[in-house]
């Protein structure tokens, strides 16, 4: 694989600072085989590699590194090796990287270091260059700045070649080529580049190129532990094209196991000028590494060193998990840069399917004409899904349903919404009626030392808040017997709120309207004592209903009559005796005459001044004041006589 990078996807809520993300440092990993980090990370293009091999400790001493573009490192992502443990390499440069790996040293750095060597770490591997120069870029950096430099204590790496050596007819024979710019002998180390600070400095303990030094420690370096490195280094070496080469890429400790130190190798660029592929995201930058469904795209660029007088046709074989013109638009089986043209390049863009599926790939193997015969090789374009969800989250709720835990895929987004805290929805919280809960998902692309967010997306689902009801029946009353109960003109009048519809029950009599809220009232005849009456309030649909019911006592009237003496008729200015009789409990006998007058007491009597029909009214009463009326004529005569005398 031509290219080798990271994916940072995290959530915009997650960071507030790049400290925050944690992505300001380096990020080390040793997860991958030598061969692995030779072949997918380190080689470039035009180079062929082969019989990898590597010595010294696979726990500690080789890895890979990334996010090195958010460091003062000056590479970004490649391969390190170091005599300690490359683990600890992406800490504070307070931090004291000091290891043994109890392994041997390497007698080529032993007699690069003219002092015995431990701890090494040694890759080697076969390469065969498509061009007439080779090239690669590193960084190498130390513990032992700057107290050991000019010192026998001195971490010793080279870079070391075997084959035809086209400028002089001989061969390279384990000649080191990480060398000092511009030198043609010089090996780069602590002695050679540093910060130039050494008065007296003895022989082979250079002062003059510290130009190339980085000042970890005066940089307040909180990324990287070394407490210096080089600046950006590359190795160069003339190469006979198409022959077969050998190369030892070595560090080790000098003299002692103490003081780790680290040589960086910087992806993709072990290169020979061939035919060389670069990927290019949109909306994001190259670190992203990967494409989105339906974001960003992936275009790869296929540029010759120089324009050829013929068109230069590179074969495709497309393989990888993802589906053509289903994940993305099927590619070519082939590409042509012109005669005269020096590049040319195809795109991937995947679709946005909303299919929630894992991260897919397009495997792009691509046989192409090279310098030394027709070569193969491949790209790998990662395709990340994009396709939201929202899960625990019910279309339909009651105001007082307890809260539900809320999940988003790919986990990690943040919700918005009424009801939302955090991923926690409480329909108390939003309310009655119908929102829409959103999730949103970013992905985050770490550029430099700044955090882009790029494929923003966002899902949303409806939810509707039913509110609950509540019903009061009001308080409990009395009413004497025969007589109806108006609810609007009870002490304390009955109330429903949030229902669909209220109804009525209880007793032997009727109501008016069982459907009102306020209706009357009329107990059947004979009904006496307790009436429960009951309101019930209807909800909506899933929130139930609410129930309330009051207590109605129908209190026994009294009875009364009364007897007139005389029974038939009176004498205007005739005593008239009227003697009542009860029961229930009479507690008052009222008397009306029908002649205005008026009287009290069981027994009473009265006297008419006019003749005439009146009517005579009884009303006897209870404590409870239920009363009973008796209605009675009395005729009233004037007799006036005559006479005559005759004589």
């Amino acid at each position: 694989m031509k290219r080798f990078t990271k994916i940072l996807i995290v959530l915009l809520l997650a960071f507030i600072s790049r400290e925050a993300t944690g992505q300001s440092a380096l990020v080390v990993e040793n997860t991958l085989t030598p061969q692995q980090l030779v072949q997918q990370i380190l080689i470039g293009s035009g180079v062929t590699v082969s019989n990898i091999t590597f010595e010294g400790s696979l726990d500690n001493a080789i890895g890979d590194f990334s996010n090195g573009d958010a460091t003062n490192l000056g590479l970004d992502e490649g391969v390190v090796m170091s005599s300690g443990k490359v683990l600890e390499i992406p800490n504070d440069v307070s931090f004291f990287a000091s290891n043994s790996n109890n392994t041997p040293g390497d007698p080529d750095l032993t007699a690069l270091a003219g002092v015995p060597t431990n701890d090494a770490a040694v890759l080697e591997f076969d390469f065969v260059p498509q061009s007439d120069t080779l090239t690669f870029n590193y960084v190498f950096g130390s513990e032992e700045y700057k107290e050991y430099v000019c010192s026998n204590y001195n971490d010793v790496f080279g870079f070391f070649i075997w084959g035809d050596n086209p400028a002089t007819g001989e061969n390279y024979d384990g000649v080191n080529i990480a060398l000092i710019p511009e030198s043609d002998s010089i090996p780069v180390s602590i002695n050679t580049v540093n910060h130039g600070g050494v008065t007296n400095p003895p022989p082979g303990c250079l002062m003059e190129y510290s130009e190339y030094y980085v000042d970890n420690e005066l940089e307040g370096g909180i990324h990287i532990a070394y407490d210096g490195f080089t600046t950006v280094f590359t190795a160069t070496v003339i190469v006979e094209p198409c022959e077969t080469y050998h190369i030892k890429l070595a560090i080790a400790d000098g003299m002692d196991y103490s003081y780790d130190s680290g040589v960086f190798l910087e992806a993709n660029s072990f290169s020979a000028r061939g035919l060389n592929t670069s990927t290019n995201f949109s909306q994001s930058s190259d670190d992203f590494g990967a494409t989105v469904e339906g974001c960003n795209d992936a275009t790869i660029v296929f540029e010759l060193y120089e324009p050829l007088p013929y068109d230069y046709v590179i074969q495709f074989n497309v393989q990888g998990t993802a589906t053509p013109d289903v994940d993305y638009p099927a590619l070519p089986d082939s590409l042509v840069i012109p005669s005269g043209s020096i590049s040319d390049s195809v795109t991937i863009q995947p679709f946005q399917d909303d299919i929630q599926e894992p991260t897919e790939n397009v495997v792009l193997i691509y046989d192409y004409e090279s310098v030394c015969n027709d070569e193969s090789d491949t790209l790998v374009i990662e395709i990340m899904d994009n396709s939201l969800k929202i899960t625990g989250l019910d279309s339909l709720y009651c105001e007082d349903d307890p809260p539900d835990t809320l999940a988003g895929y790919p986990p990690g987004g943040y919700f918005t919404g009424n009801g939302m805290v955090d991923s926690i929805f409480d329909p108390s919280l939003a309310g009655p009626g119908t929102d829409t809960i959103h999730y949103e998902y970013f992905f985050l692309d770490s550029i430099g030392n700044t955090v882009d967010t790029i494929c923003a997306n966002s899902v949303m689902q409806e939810v509707t808040i039913s509110p609950v009801p509540e019903a009061d029946a009001g308080i409990d009353d009395s009413i004497c017997e025969n007589l109806p109960y108006d609810f609007s003109t009870a002490p304390v009048v009955p109330s429903a709120s949030d229902y669909d519809s209220i109804n009525w029950s209880g007793g032997a009599g009727s109501f008016s309207d069982p459907g009102y809220l306020t209706p009357v009232y009329y107990p059947a005849p004979g009904e006496i004592g307790d009436v429960v009456l009951t309101l019930i309030a209807y909800g909506q649909t899933p929130c139930g209903d609410d129930t309330s019911s009051m207590t109605l006592t129908i209190l026994e009237n009294p009875t009364g009559d009364f007897t007139i003496s005389p029974n038939d008729t009176s004498c205007v200015g005739e005593l008239v005796s009227f003697d009542a009789t009860g029961s229930g409990d009479v507690t008052t006998w009222d008397w009306s005459f029908g002649d205005g007058a008026t009287a009290t007491g069981q027994n009473v009597t009265h006297t008419y001044s006019s003749p005439g029909t009146y009517s005579v009214m009884l009303v006897v009463g209870n404590d409870n004041g239920c009363l009973d009326t008796t209605v009675y004529p009395r005729v009233v005569v004037d007799v006036s006589i005559d006479f005559t005398m005759s004589p």
